[in-house]
């Protein structure tokens, strides 16, 4: 009894325990063919698809994932999916089944996919300019069932080839006519054919073409010129060029210098020679020389060309012939009075018109293009006359369907009937660096012209100028104005310069216009100390009148300088006194040879007249020494010619650290001879 309760409860944990598998896939081993749908049951044992989302299907068929769609779960160890099976999946497939619970389950030869194949075509070889019943044959391509698409592509020329017709089919073998054409060059073709299921298959290589491989040249095109927009009939002939070809050949007529270009269509062969044909043409708008190239004539790919093949143009030659009138005045509108030949002056926006100044480039341009209503090569326009006086051609653009120009010289002439003069400037003195503002009155100056005129106070001695801003003109009267200008430092006399009174170009000038002065008048008083020695690190203390040292004190540069021989010695580290701005500290450092007396000079000094130049304090320094360098004597003092001696020397004020060999020598009083030695 014990024995059979153990052998029981074996046999139960067994069954609990049993793994999670699929059993059985229906249909199994049938084939299907490539690029078809196949939908399966899938049973399971001890399998939980009721995971929903989460369990998901697809198979492996020799090295190809190809997935699966579960369409219906009806329970745990039940399910349908489908599948597609992409052309050129082929062999037998394992199913898988994945979900968080099973993991990945396989069922090994659940189903198996067929290929379709061709296997053949014959005959292999065709001459070009043949037509051949090609027989083609295969395995699983099922060539009965339907209509197949057959072609022939050659990799090195790039053309397709399909059948001229259809004839039969059976299961294996389908049988089509081809037709090769006559320029065709030698090459080989794939043979491709789509089987019942939509797969296509192909065999390389397959046909070989013997081609004539001709040298198509275009012989001539009439007629050669034509219109912008022009619909244009054009009759062409060639040699070794097959018309009769239809849509294997294209058309184009090209423009090189600026690629414009159109294509051709409705390619009419001669029916009594096929080296002829007529070809419609739109014409681009765009004018010039277009040579004509015809594509797909030979098997290189290249376009036959004819080269200058068709002139576009307008076939007018647009000329004016009168403009009226011919003078006025700077600033005014003007209505122009144009005639001409061969322009229709009714074209509207694509024509404009231009007063141009050869000289001075300045132009402008018309508006309100008037056509006569009774004559289409007579209109008026108006112009805003420049400023600037001069002749001025008259340019219009756009006179013909080429967008062509035309000029007319010397059409219009600009000048001035006025006579500006500043009568009267207040007022007529100012202090250097000081804004001021001038009250300015003319004849036959209008100061409401704004930005084209501007306004200068220019020094004659010493170039300085200044420009005005903030012209103000009058409410009341347009010939007086304010304007506001900064006064420069320099003191002198200043001509008043107003440029743009009137066209000519050339200021207006009232002369001594303004007298600038200055209220300050910048002195150095005092310096300290005022000696100094050779060497010697020296700070000297300025006291000043009208020079604010905290506002020049960027710009200013010091010097101390010998009048005798022009030495000078750089100043640096400007301090000024915090309490008083007139006074600075200055530091020099004289070298050991810069003995001498000095004057202090201040260059840069602005806010009065003197600004420009610099201001001396006389002898201001004097850098001298206290030293007086001796020789107290010499050991030995006595010596026999040709002896080498050794001379010890004791000085006084001298550091002889600073004598060079060649400042010590011998001095023979009788004969005044020098004799040198080394020096330690």
């Amino acid at each position: 009894m014990k024995n059979l309760f153990l052998l029981l409860f074996l046999c139960l944990g067994a069954s609990l325990t049993q793994a999670q598998s699929i059993t059985n896939v229906t249909p199994s081993q049938n084939p299907v063919d490539e690029g078809g749908n196949l939908s399966v049951a899938i049973s399971g044992n001890n399998t939980n698809f009721q995971q929903g989302s989460s369990t998901y299907v697809y198979a492996y068929v020799n090295g190809s994932y190809v997935p699966g769609y579960v369409n219906n779960i009806f329970n745990n160890s039940i399910m349908n999916a489908s599948f597609y099976l992409p052309c050129g999946v082929c062999g037998i497939a394992t199913v898988y089944v994945q979900n968080p619970i099973d993991g990945t389950l396989a069922y090994n030869n659940a189903f198996s996919v067929n290929c379709s194949q061709l296997t053949g075509i014959s005959p292999s070889t065709i001459n070009a300019g043949q037509t051949l019943p090609i027989s083609i044959s295969g395995t699983n391509m099922n060539f009965s069932q339907g209509s197949n698409s057959v072609y022939f592509y050659s990799s090195s020329t790039g053309q397709t080839l399909y059948p001229s017709s259809y004839n039969s089919a059976t299961s294996s073998t389908l049988n089509v006519s081809l037709s090769v054409p006559s320029n065709s060059c030698s090459t080989t073709y794939d043979v491709c054919a789509t089987s019942n299921t939509g797969c296509t298959e192909c065999i390389s290589n397959a046909l070989t073409v013997v081609g004539t491989n001709p040298n198509p040249v275009i012989n001539s095109v009439s007629p050669n010129t034509g219109t912008p927009g022009q619909t244009l009939t054009i009759s062409i002939s060639g040699t070794d060029i097959d018309f009769t070809q239809g849509s294997s050949l294209y058309f184009q007529l090209y423009n090189p210098n600026f690629g414009a270009s159109t294509y051709g269509y409705n390619n009419s062969p001669n029916p009594f020679n096929s080296a002829q044909t007529t070809i419609d043409f739109n014409l681009p708008s765009y004018c010039g020389t277009y040579d004509l190239h015809i594509y797909g004539a030979d098997c290189s790919g290249s376009p036959v060309v004819y080269t200058s093949a068709i002139t576009i143009n307008s076939g007018l030659n647009p000329v004016i012939n009168s403009v009226s009138p011919n003078t006025g005045t700077s600033g005014q509108n003007l209505t122009v009075s144009i005639s001409g030949t061969d322009i229709d002056f009714t074209q509207g926006s694509s024509m404009y018109f231009e007063l141009y100044n050869s000289s001075s480039g300045v132009y402008t341009y018309g508006y309100n293009n008037s056509p006569n209503p009774f004559n289409s090569a007579q209109t008026t326009v108006d112009f805003n006359l420049p400023n600037t006086c001069g002749t001025y051609d008259l340019r219009i653009y756009g006179v013909d369907p080429c967008g062509s120009s035309v000029v007319y010289t010397s059409a219009i002439t600009v000048n001035s009937t006025l006579n500006p003069v500043i009568n009267a400037v207040s007022p007529n003195t100012a202090t250097a660096g000081q804004p001021l503002t001038i009250s300015i009155s003319g004849t036959d100056i209008d100061f409401t012209q704004g930005s084209s005129m501007y306004f200068e106070l220019y020094n004659n001695s010493s170039g300085t100028n200044t420009y005005g801003y903030n012209n103000s003109p009058n409410p009341f009267n347009s010939a007086q104005t304010t304007v506001d200008f900064m006064v420069p430092s320099t003191c002198g006399t200043y001509d008043l310069r107003i440029y743009g009174a009137d066209c000519n170009g050339s200021p207006v000038v009232y002369t001594s216009a303004i007298t600038v002065t200055s209220t300050l008048n910048p002195v150095i008083n005092t310096v300290s100390p005022n000696t100094g020695t050779p060497g010697q690190i020296l700070t000297v203390n300025m006291t000043t009148s009208d020079i604010d040292f905290t506002q020049n004190s960027p710009s200013l540069y010091i010097e101390l300088k010998d009048p005798s021989n022009g030495n000078t010695i750089p100043g640096y580290n400007l301090v000024p006194n915090t309490f008083n701005s007139t006074q600075a500290s200055i530091t020099f450092n004289p070298s050991t040879y810069d003995c001498g007396t000095y004057d202090l000079i201040i260059y840069n000094v602005s806010g009065g007249c003197n600004s420009t130049s610099g201001i001396t304090y006389t002898s201001a320094v004097t850098i001298s020494s206290s030293a007086n360098p001796q020789i107290i004597s010499n050991t030995p003092d006595t010596a026999n010619l040709g002896d080498n001696i050794n001379l010890t020397i004791n000085v006084s004020d001298l550091d002889m650290n600073q004598v060079n060999s060649s400042s010590v020598y011998l001095y023979n009083l009788k004969t005044s001879e020098k004799s040198f030695n080394s020096f330690k």
